[in-house]
């Protein structure tokens, strides 16, 4: 147990909580799963609805994983190969959502089970329900892992020249009547954003230089629809109607 647990904290920068829950990305390379195949989900009604949910730029709840033991190498010796490192056990639909998209990197939960197995997987099985609910009661409040972990809730960034305080919106150049980037000529309706905080620096960069005012990064709220436009990691670029600005991000 210590070892898996210290090969988590050299992965992630951050411990999550004193729970032995961690969430992070992985490439989906080194998953493998613990029932069924790609062929089996692959059709599945549920699979073509989380599709149409990540075009949209939509929050998916992370896959629940497991660190491969050597118990699973001869129990899924099937499954598993030399790239795996994590088992999937919730969010097999996910997984062939993201494989059929292409998609290289995917947010996992990685939680190490212990004697109270049962009570966890009944944890599971009422957050199952609580997805499919419009009133959730407090026992269920309290078991909720998507409740407990809201605070995880994906970033997205935003670099400009514009001073803007929390709470303020982020309004497009059809609105405002200002452009930020040299030769932008579409989407003129939409802000832009992204989910790497580096890029956002950028972005900010560019448009310091080009309106010669100072430059500054927000962490920002989308309002509308999400609409993915690029989506390689480390380089993510989305758009939506209009933005919320939830807090600054210091530029160093």
């Amino acid at each position: 147990m210590n070892v898996l647990r210290q090969l988590i904290l050299e992965v992630i920068e951050e411990v999550i909580s004193e729970d032995k829950c961690f969430a992070f990305e992985v490439p989906i390379e080194n998953l493998a799963r613990s029932e069924g195949n790609f062929d089996k989900y692959k059709n599945s009604p549920k699979v073509k609805e989380i599709i149409e949910d990540i075009k949209a730029g939509k929050k998916l709840r992370p896959l629940s994983v497991m660190p491969i033991t050597k118990k699973d190498q001869v129990d899924y010796k099937n499954k598993i190969n030399d790239n795996s490192k994590w088992l999937v056990y919730n969010g097999h639909n996910r997984l062939t959502a993201y494989e059929i998209l292409g998609i290289k990197t995917i947010p996992v939960r990685i939680e190490f089970w212990d004697k109270k197995m049962g009570e966890r997987a009944e944890k599971f099985l009422q957050q199952q329900n609580i997805n499919y609910k419009t009133v959730i009661f407090n026992k269920e409040k309290e078991t909720s892992w998507d409740l407990q972990w809201g605070h995880l809730r994906e970033a997205y960034y935003h670099g400009t020249t514009v001073d803007l305080q929390p709470g303020e919106l982020l309004l497009p150049p059809s609105e405002t009547g200002k452009i930020s980037e040299k030769g932008r000529k579409k989407h003129l309706d939409k802000v832009f954003f992204t989910k790497d905080l580096n890029s956002a620096k950028i972005y900010a960069g560019r448009s310091g230089y080009s309106l010669g005012d100072i430059p500054v990064v927000y962490e920002v709220e989308p309002i509308g629809e999400i609409q993915p436009i690029q989506m390689k990691p480390g380089t993510t670029v989305l758009m939506a109607p209009r933005a919320k600005i939830i807090k600054k991000i210091p530029m160093a």
